[in-house]
C-alpha cells in the first residue's frame, strides 16, 4: 500500500504496487463502517462482476478480488492522469478536444450497455484522461445489470436509487444529482437512456465550463433537473449544428424523445472527427521572441505532459492567427507527486526548461526537469531535497536549497556543487548576470533580509536588503531581477498580518513599496506577477520609472499555497511570456490517531493549517500551531485542543510567529517562541494575562523540550554570522544561555528522555541529518542510533524505545539500553506517515503514554492536479 487516492460511498480506494507482477495498481476496499451491510456487501461484489465482464480500452480493467481477514479489496488498473473534472476546472475545452474525448466515451458506454450494464453515474470526476490520451470511464459501482433482448426480466424497481431508505439510511447517493436524468431523480426504473442524458450533460460541461443543471444544494438541482432548461446559449458559436442536435438530444427530458442508443452519438461524433470541415480548433499563439518555435508547438502536440503525454487536440493546429491568443495546456505531474512548503517551479530563461519540487509517494522531496522539447521528465536524484529552484542567466545550471546549503547542478549532467551556506534561508532564489546569488530570509520570523554570495566562493554571505524594524518587518524572500538587472523586487514579511511586494537597488538601505498585500512577484512582459491569498494577479509595471499602473487584474483562481506564510502562491513565469501554475492544493493537515502499524484509530479536530503537535504530558490537550489569515498573509497563533473530543480553545491571538511549543511537566503552562525574537512561558488556563519573556536573542529560536524538573530548557538557534543552527540550553534560574551541541555541523531537534539522563537529537554530522543518543546533561557517550537518515526523535514514555522520522517518511522505532554504555537497537519501520513541512523546525507527530501516535497527516489526493502551461500570457488579461 503505497498512499490513499480517494474515498466515496462504495469503497476507499489506495495506491499499491502489485510485488507480483511488478506494477502500480489501485485498491478498492469496502468501510468498515459499511462492511456489516449486506445489500451494499452485494454491491460492491457486483461492482467486481461487472467490470470483470467489460473488456474494453476505455474502460478501467478490474484483476482480480481479493479478501483478507474480513476485508474485501478490488484490485483495479492504476489509472495516471487527471480526472475529467480537474481538466474542465482549468478551462472549458475546445470543439476539437471535446469531441475526441466525447467519442470514447460513448465507445465506453457503447460496450457497456451491449454486456447489459447501465453505468447509472457517468460525471466528469469519474473518468480520467491518460497521460497518452486515452480516455478511461470508471467506477462502475452503482451500475446495474439491465436486461437486453435476451429476454431477463427488465424491471428495475427493485434497485436502490436516491429514494431508496435502504441506501440513504447509510449516506449514499446513487448518482450525483447533476447528471441524473429525470426519471432517475423520481426515483423510477431506469435503462441505457439515463446514461446518454448523463453523457450529454458531460459534454456541455466540456463546451461551457459550466453543469447543465446546477443548484446551490441538492434539492435545487433535482428541481433544476425536473423543470428547467438548459441555458444553450452558452454553447461556442463554433459548434457544429449536428453536434448541438445531438446534445439536445441526449438531454431531453422526456426519455421517449431521447436519443435511443449511445451508437448514435458515437457515429455522429466520428462523423465530426473524418469531416474535413466540421470541427475546428482554436489557432495556436506565436511562440514569444526568445523561444524555439518547433520547441513550443511541439510539446503543445503531446500535451506537454510531465510523466509522457496529457491531453492534444484531435486535429493538427491550425495556421497562426493575426491576432495572438493565449496558448493552455495541463502538465500531468510526475505520478505520486504532492506538494510540499517549498513547493517550487521554475522556467529557465530561454523558455527550454521547466523545473520543479515535489514530494513523491515515498515522503521524500524530489526536482525534476522537464525539457519542453521532449516528453519526459527527468528525476534529478543529485537534487533530493532541494526546494527554492531558480536558474542560471544562461540556463545552463539549477540552483537549489537545501537545508540553507546553496547549491548548483548543470543540466546536461554531473553532481552538484556547493555554491555557499546561508543559515535559515530557503525562501526563493535569484541568480544575477554579475555571478552573485540572492536568497530570501524564509518564512514570517527569520529575522534577515535578502542574502547574497558569489556563485565562485570567492566572497561571503552578505546582508544585501534591510529590514524595516519600524514597521514591523521580520523577514524579506523571493526575490525577482527586474529588466535592468539592478534593482529587485521581494516579498517583505510582516508580524502585524500583512506583506507587500517591495523594490530595492541590492545593498541600499531603502526600499519602495509598490504592491500591499501580495507575495512571490515575478516580472515579465511588462507586468509585476503576484498572488494575493489563492488568486495570481499582475499589474502594470514601468521598468523605467518602477511606477505602477491601474489596478491588479486576476489571471489564475485557486493556486496552490505553501512556503513559510502559508500563502506563497506556485508559479512561475518566463520573461518570454511563459506561464507555469499550480492550482488546487494547499498545506492542509488533519491530526490523527494512528495505532503502532499505522492505523488510523480517530481523528482530532477538523482540517486545517497546522505545525508543531505537541502532546501533554497528563495526555489530556495538545498545543497545536494552526496558521490562518487574510490578505495574502497567514499567521501563525498557538491552540489548545482537547486531545479525547478535539474541542479547540484559542492559546495565543495573532503575534503573528509562534514556533515550536513545548509544555511544561505539570501540562499547565506552555513554552514557545515569538518574532521579538524571544522564548516566552504562557499559563493555559491564563489566556489573558501575559506570557512571560524567560529569553531573548538576536535569531530565530525554537524551544524543543525542557529538563526534568523544567529547570533547563533546549532550544535551536539559528546563528546568522555563517554558522550553521546548533542545539543551546537556558538555565532558568539565571537566563543565562549555552550552546549544548557544540561543533561545525547542525545540531537541533533536542529531546531529554523520561528520565531526564539521555538526550536524543538530529545532527548532521555524517554529511546528512541523522538521529544521535547522548548523555545528560553532559552530552558524552554519543552513540549514532539512525542508519539511513532520521529527524525528529521523540522517546516513548518509558524510555525504552526512540521513534524517528527517516527521509521517506516513515515512522522508524529502535530500542535504547544500558548495558555498560548506551546500545542502540536497529531501527525498523513502524509505518509510512503523510507529513508535510521543513525538518529543521517542524514537529510533525507525537507519542502518548498508552503507545498511540498523534500524527500532523497532510489530506488530498496523492497528486497534484495539472500545472498549467500558458503561452503568451497577457492575452489572458485581453480574455477575461
Amino acid at each position: 500500500m503505497l498512499s490513499p487516492l480517494g474515498a466515496g460511498g462504495m469503497g476507499e480506494v489506495y495506491r499499491a504496487r502489485d510485488t507480483r507482477l511488478k506494477r502500480d495498481v489501485a485498491i478498492k476496499v469496502l468501510p468498515e463502517s459499511v462492511a456489516r451491510d449486506p445489500e451494499r456487501t452485494a454491491r460492491f461484489q457486483r461492482e467486481a462482476e461487472v467490470l470483470a465482464s467489460l473488456s474494453q480500452p476505455n474502460i478501467a480493467a478490474v484483476h482480480g478480488i481479493e479478501e483478507s481477514g474480513g476485508i474485501t479489496a478490488l484490485i483495479l488498473e492504476l489509472v495516471e492522469g487527471p480526472t475529467l473534472a480537474e481538466r474542465i476546472a482549468l478551462a472549458p475545452l475546445d470543439v476539437a478536444e471535446t469531441v475526441g474525448i466525447a467519442k470514447q466515451i460513448a465507445d465506453a458506454l457503447e460496450a457497456a450497455h451491449a454486456a447489459g450494464i447501465v453505468h447509472r453515474d457517468l460525471k466528469p470526476a469519474n473518468i480520467k484522461i491518460r497521460p497518452d490520451g486515452t480516455v478511461k470511464v470508471l467506477d462502475f459501482g452503482l451500475a446495474k445489470a439491465f436486461e437486453t433482448s435476451a429476454g431477463r426480466n427488465t424491471d428495475l424497481s427493485v434497485s436502490p436509487t436516491i429514494t431508496s431508505p435502504a441506501m440513504s439510511a447509510a449516506g449514499v447517493i446513487l448518482g450525483t444529482a447533476s447528471y441524473m436524468a429525470p426519471e432517475q431523480a423520481r426515483g423510477r426504473p431506469v435503462d441505457k437512456r439515463a446514461d446518454i442524458w448523463a453523457f450529454g450533460c458531460v459534454v456541455y460541461e466540456m463546451l461551457t465550463g459550466c453543469r447543465a443543471f446546477g443548484g446551490d444544494e441538492v434539492p435545487d438541482t433535482l428541481a433544476a433537473v425536473l423543470a428547467k432548461e438548459v441555458d444553450w446559449s452558452r454553447l461556442p458559436s463554433t459548434l457544429p449544428a449536428s453536434l448541438r442536435r445531438l446534445l439536445k438530444r441526449c438531454i431531453e427530458k422526456d426519455r421517449q424523445k431521447r436519443l435511443a442508443d449511445i451508437s448514435d452519438a458515437r457515429l455522429d461524433l466520428a462523423d465530426a472527427l473524418a469531416s474535413e470541415d466540421g470541427i475546428s480548433s482554436s489557432p495556436p499563439a506565436p511562440v514569444p521572441s526568445g523561444v524555439r518555435g518547433w520547441m513550443i508547438l511541439a510539446a503543445a502536440a503531446v500535451g506537454l505532459a510531465l510523466g509522457g503525454g496529457a491531453i492534444w487536440s484531435m486535429r493538427p493546429p491550425a495556421p497562426v492567427a493575426e491576432s495572438p491568443r493565449a496558448f493552455r495546456t495541463s502538465i500531468i505531474p510526475a505520478p505520486g507527486t504532492i506538494p510540499v512548503g517549498n513547493m517550487s517551479l521554475a522556467i529557465s530563461p530561454n523558455g527550454q526548461y521547466l523545473a520543479f519540487s515535489g514530494r513523491d509517494a515515498s515522503g521524500a522531496n524530489r526536482v525534476w526537469l522537464r525539457p519542453l522539447d521532449s516528453n519526459e521528465v527527468h528525476l534529478l536524484p543529485e537534487a533530493d531535497g532541494g526546494g527554492s529552484l531558480f536558474w542560471s542567466p544562461d540556463s545552463r545550471e539549477l540552483a537549489f536549497n537545501v537545508q540553507g546549503r546553496i547549491m548548483r547542478m548543470s543540466t546536461s549532467g554531473g553532481p552538484p556543487t556547493l555554491i555557499c551556506d546561508v543559515p535559515g534561508g530557503g525562501s526563493g532564489g535569484l541568480w544575477l548576470p554579475d555571478g552573485r546569488v540572492v536568497i530570501g530570509g524564509g518564512g514570517l520570523s527569520n529575522n534577515v533580509g535578502l542574502r547574497a554570495c558569489k556563485t565562485d566562493g570567492s566572497g561571503a554571505v552578505e546582508e544585501v536588503s534591510h529590514l524595516d524594524k519600524a514597521a514591523g518587518e521580520s523577514s524579506h524572500g523571493y526575490p525577482a531581477a527586474l529588466p535592468d538587472g539592478r534593482h529587485v523586487v521581494f516579498t517583505a514579511y510582516r508580524a502585524s498580518e500583512s506583506l507587500g511586494i517591495y523594490l530595492t537597488t541590492l545593498g541600499s538601505s531603502e526600499h519602495k513599496l509598490l504592491v500591499q498585500d501580495g507575495a512571490n512577484a515575478g516580472f515579465s512582459q511588462g507586468f509585476l506577477l503576484f498572488t494575493r491569498g489563492t488568486t495570481l494577479l499582475a499589474q502594470k509595471l514601468d521598468p523605467v520609472t518602477f511606477a505602477t499602473e491601474g489596478a491588479p487584474r486576476p489571471i489564475a483562481q485557486n493556486i496552490t499555497t505553501g512556503g513559510g506564510s502559508g500563502q506563497t502562491g506556485a508559479f512561475a513565469v518566463s520573461a518570454g511570456g511563459i506561464l507555469v501554475y499550480s492550482s488546487g492544493r494547499s498545506q492542509m493537515s488533519q491530526l490523527e490517531w494512528l495505532d503502532r502499524t499505522g492505523r488510523r484509530l480517530s481523528l482530532v479536530g477538523e482540517a486545517g493549517l497546522y505545525r508543531n503537535p505537541r502532546l501533554s504530558p497528563d495526555d489530556t490537550k495538545i498545543v497545536v500551531e494552526r496558521l490562518s489569515g487574510s490578505g495574502g498573509v497567514a499567521t501563525a497563533d498557538l491552540w489548545i485542543l482537547d486531545a479525547r473530543r478535539g474541542v479547540p480553545q484559542k492559546l495565543t491571538s495573532a503575534a503573528g510567529g509562534e514556533l515550536s511549543p513545548v509544555w511544561s511537566h505539570d501540562s499547565r503552562s506552555v513554552t514557545y517562541a515569538i518574532n521579538k525574537p524571544a522564548i516566552v512561558r504562557q499559563r493555559v488556563e491564563a489566556t489573558e494575562a501575559e506570557a512571560e519573556i524567560i529569553f531573548t536573542a538576536d535569531a530565530q529560536l525554537s524551544p524543543q523540550d525542557y529538563s526534568l524538573h523544567d529547570d533547563v530548557l533546549l532550544f535551536d538557534k539559528n546563528v546568522l554570522n555563517g554558522r550553521r543552527p546548533t542545539a543551546f540550553l537556558v538555565t532558568l534560574a539565571d537566563r543565562s544561555s549555552t550552546e549544548f551541541l557544540k561543533g561545525a555541523s547542525e545540531n537541533f531537534q533536542s529531546r531529554v528522555s523520561p528520565d531526564g539522563t539521555l538526550l536524543a537529537f538530529a545532527s548532521t554530522e555524517s554529511g546528512r541529518p541523522e538521529v544521535y543518543v547522548a548523555d545528560f546533561p553532559k552530552p558524552s557517550g554519543k552513540k549514532r542510533v539512525s542508519i539511513t537518515g532520521g529527524i525528529q526523535p521523540v522517546w516513548r514514555r518509558d524510555g525504552k524505545e526512540l521513534f524517528f522520522l527517516s527521509p521517506e517518511g516513515g515512522l522508524m522505532a529502535a530500542s535504547i539500553e544500558r548495558k555498560g554504555g548506551l546500545v542502540a537497537g536497529e531501527p525498523v519501520q513502524l509505518f509510512v506517515t503523510r507529513t508535510e513541512g521543513g525538518p529543521l523546525v517542524l514537529h510533525q507527530y507525537d507519542v502518548a503514554q498508552d503507545g498511540r501516535f498523534l500524527v500532523n497527516s497532510s489530506i488530498g489526493e496523492s497528486s497534484l492536479s495539472p500545472l498549467t502551461l500558458v503561452v503568451n500570457w497577457t492575452q489572458l488579461l485581453q480574455e477575461r
